[in-house]
């Protein structure tokens, strides 16, 4: 019975070791997830900030240019 007893809690510590790693996982992927989601979003603000300034600028460029020609 003894015997019997510790296999049950052996496989009883087993499973709430394996349930807390997993639940472990879960989280941590979901905070990398939630952080890569967050870059992404800067990212691409940043790459739309920085095309509207290339393309202010060569607006820029093409009425001086203009203006210089007359």
């Amino acid at each position: 019975m003894t015997k019997k007893i510790k296999q049950t809690l052996v496989k009883t510590y087993e499973g709430i070791e394996s349930g807390v790693v997993n639940g472990y996982k879960r989280v941590e992927q979901g905070v990398v997830d939630g952080y890569q989601a967050v870059e992404d979003g800067v990212v691409g603000t940043y790459k739309k900030i920085e095309s509207s300034a290339v393309n202010f600028g060569n607006s820029l460029v093409e009425e001086y240019d203009k203006l210089r020609k007359k």
